[in-house]
């Protein structure tokens, strides 16, 4: 299994673990930005990728990736804010 640092960012952890299935990211130490859809879509190749728990700063991210990401697959999103 990998290992990350609190100082790694969502992206990074894509990028080392792209076909990962399940993303429950809760501590607050990973930066999570707001083209984390984006990223999502563009890194992950899972193609059983059913559930994203993330904690993002705030609600203003780009929500049209957001509607393309949903577009290809279906997903239980949950995200906490701070």
């Amino acid at each position: 299994m990998e290992e990350y640092h609190p100082d790694q960012t969502f992206r990074e952890i894509l990028e080392k673990s792209p076909i990962l299935e399940r993303i429950d990211i809760r501590r607050p130490n990973i930066e999570v930005s707001n083209l984390w859809p984006e990223d999502l879509l563009r890194l992950n190749r899972a193609e059983n990728l059913y559930y994203i728990h993330l904690n993002v700063p705030d609600l203003n991210f780009d929500t049209e990736s957001l509607v393309a990401l949903l577009k290809v697959r279906t997903l239980l999103i949950e995200w906490s804010s701070g």
